[in-house]
């Protein structure tokens, strides 16, 4: 999720020798400070916010913290890829993973940090369900609040933690609420008078809408928008850094699902990926400037490597995929940081529960519910526990 930036900006800044030079014209003096300004502006489109990135909180950085117990490679599979989990009927394999995503349409906007992020996390609640729930996270909704409340910079960058807080606090509705538009909240209609981003504060229309005729308009013609003030929203009750060693990702992995990663890429990466297992140990930890969902691993004639999805679409890759060599820090995928979260779908459990039902408003209080459980969340705890039996079994053997 990166703006390459041209060899002219690239050679024209931190050139000591080509600024002094240009020292003795005010012109062109400008002209390299126009394009040293550009260069970091442009920096900011940069997924990992190279440009304008600033620390992460403390406070930020984990909630609750449940790591998994690290299992020796020798104990884990030759390879694995939630893609294809050989738990259908009659053992074909069966995806729990989502369908991939573009964060470039239909504008560019540097928030590969948000894709990575809401990727492992819908990924994980289908593992969680074990495929009953199948969840696409509302990207905008986050893009139009996140920044606001100081979480990100929305299209200009940000990092796994700035999502991850977010869905700690607040939850995120799935992407009905509101389609993806590749912009963030510095489009939005200024706040009224008075009221300070320093509130935290996200206009509820800029979170969750609906719009629909005016019920006395049969021909449709006045179209209206309201808020959703209670969408049906998920939240992650854990979430932390995985170790970096190739064993503690593929424990993580195994036993709960995938995990974002950062890398570090250049333009024989963006460009230059034509499949099979790339490799580039050239780059180090400054580079690191981009977030993927690591969602398996493999093998192929010997060479070990991990099987990542990135957010660029489906032309580019191996179908929005890419395999990247495992256990020698390829594009520093082993040595930046990686992160795990465990989500929680109470609230669509609770409407399955009878809990609440749902309206053109948003959900509501079913004041009939007597408390006992629905026969939807009856099946939904069966499930639960014959999955829990299923995948034990799986982890064992």
């Amino acid at each position: 999720s990166r703006t390459p930036r041209s060899s002219l900006l690239r050679s024209g800044c931190g050139d000591k020798h080509t600024v002094s030079v240009m020292m003795n014209s005010v012109s062109m003096l400008l002209v390299v400070l126009a394009a040293c300004l550009l260069s970091n502006a442009r920096a900011g489109d940069y997924g990992r916010n190279r440009g304008l990135k600033t620390p992460v909180p403390t406070e930020r950085l984990s909630f609750n913290p449940s790591p998994v117990p690290t299992l020796r490679e020798e104990d884990l599979p030759i390879a694995f890829d939630w893609g294809a989990v050989p738990d259908g009927p009659g053992g074909e394999p069966t995806s729990m993973l989502q369908p991939s995503w573009n964060q470039h349409i239909p504008q560019y906007c540097g928030s590969c940090f948000l894709h990575a992020t809401l990727s492992m996390v819908q990924d994980r609640i289908s593992v969680t369900t074990n495929g009953r729930s199948r969840v696409m996270l509302g990207r905008q909704t986050f893009l139009n609040c996140g920044p606001l409340r100081n979480m990100s910079h929305g299209c200009n960058g940000g990092d796994v933690p700035d999502v991850l807080a977010y869905m700690s606090k607040w939850g995120l509705p799935d992407e009905t609420c509101m389609p993806y538009k590749a912009s963030d909240s510095s489009v939005l209609a200024p706040a009224p008078a008075g009221l300070s981003k320093e509130l935290h504060h996200c206009p509820q229309l800029a979170a969750c809408k609906n719009c629909m005729p005016k019920r006395d308009d049969p021909d449709g013609i006045d179209m209206h928008c309201w808020s959703i003030d209670t969408p049906v929203s998920y939240k992650v009750s854990s979430y932390g850094k995985v170790g970096k060693s190739p064993e503690e990702m593929m424990s993580e992995i195994f036993q709960r699902g995938p995990i974002t990663c950062s890398v570090a890429c250049d333009d024989r990466f963006d460009y230059g990926y034509e499949g099979g297992i790339f490799n580039d140990t050239s780059l180090g930890e400054d580079d690191i400037d981009h977030d993927v969902e690591v969602v398996g691993w493999g093998e192929e004639h010997g060479v070990k490597y991990w099987n990542v999805r990135n957010s660029w679409g489906t032309y580019w890759g191996n179908l929005g995929f890419f395999k990247v060599q495992r256990g020698i820090n390829s594009m520093m995928i082993e040595n930046g940081d990686c992160w795990y979260a465990v989500p929680d779908v109470s609230m669509e459990n609770d409407i399955e529960q009878g809990k609440y039902h749902g309206s053109m408003d948003g959900l509501k209080k079913n004041k009939h519910h007597d408390g006992t459980e629905g026969d939807a969340g009856l099946l939904h705890r069966v499930q639960a526990a014959n999955s829990g039996k299923q995948r034990t079994h799986e982890q064992v053997y």
